[in-house]
């Protein structure tokens, strides 16, 4: 019974050590601030990936803006290189006119500049501003694919953590129910030790008493002889006797008449 009992005082102890690392505070309360510190840290990036999308969309708008300002200024240039050149078409008619001359001059300076400026314009308008609204866009959409993988990691995180502190109470729970089968193995052991035990020592006192029955007596008081007769009357003995005599002599009678009863038989034959 000793040799069942220690296994199971083996089992309750490491199930016990189990059970006890499994509810340590510091292991297990670290490793959950791990997690938790991991899914805030996700958290925290994914609201940096907001604020960084929000200013892409102001930019973004800021350009529309922009762009809509300069494709205005570019409409009114060209209004304004078309009145010039008509103005020094017309103007151009009067060629003897030293202001004519003047005029036609301004225009054409005024024209040149215009142009130049227009062709600025539309190269900002059509090939930079554009540029940028398309690094703008691509930025923005990256950060968008960011911002998702972001809630995607912290749901994982948080189901991770909540697989973690399920696991942790199951393991937990089984180790419970290993000490308590544990301890209910050693209760019954224990008790059948004890029950065991008993039943020897009752064993034990049964034989001693045995022994102690069948060791020798001795006399309380000395023997004395009987003052009356111990054995039977004359008279009855007399009595059995005649009356065994009797049974004899009839007995003897009839086995010497069979006896010559068969000598007869046999002589005739």
């Amino acid at each position: 019974l000793e040799a069942l009992i220690r296994p199971q005082e083996k089992i309750l102890a490491d199930a016990q050590a189990d059970l006890s690392a499994l509810n340590d505070p510091e292991i297990l309360g670290a490793k959950i601030k791990t997690m938790q510190g991991e899914i805030q840290a996700q958290k925290d990036q994914l609201v940096l990936l907001e604020d960084q999308a929000v200013t892409l969309d102001q930019k973004l708008k800021k350009i529309d803006t922009n762009q809509e300002l300069i494709a205005n200024q570019i409409k009114e240039l060209e209004i304004a290189v078309q009145d010039a050149t008509a103005m020094k078409k017309n103007s151009g008619q009067d060629r003897n006119s030293e202001s004519a001359a003047l005029a036609q001059l301004m225009l054409g300076n005024e024209i040149q500049e215009n142009r130049i400026l227009l062709a600025e314009l539309k190269e900002r308008l059509q090939i930079d501003l554009e540029n940028e609204k398309t690094s703008m866009q691509m930025a923005l959409e990256a950060k968008k694919r960011a911002r998702s993988l972001h809630i995607d990691k912290i749901a994982e995180a948080e189901a991770s953590l909540k697989a973690f502190i399920g696991k942790n109470q199951l393991d937990q729970n089984k180790l419970k129910a290993s000490v308590k089968k544990a301890n209910a193995n050693i209760a019954r052991l224990t008790s059948e030790q004890k029950r065991q035990i008993a039943i020897q020592q009752q064993a034990i006192g049964t034989i001693q008493t045995r022994l102690d029955n069948l060791r020798e007596t001795r006399a309380v008081i000395e023997p004395t002889l009987s003052s009356e007769p111990t054995s039977m009357p004359r008279r009855i003995i007399l009595l059995i006797a005649m009356f065994l005599g009797g049974i004899l002599g009839i007995a003897a009678v009839f086995f010497a008449e069979l006896r010559e009863k068969v000598a007869e038989t046999v002589s005739e034959q």
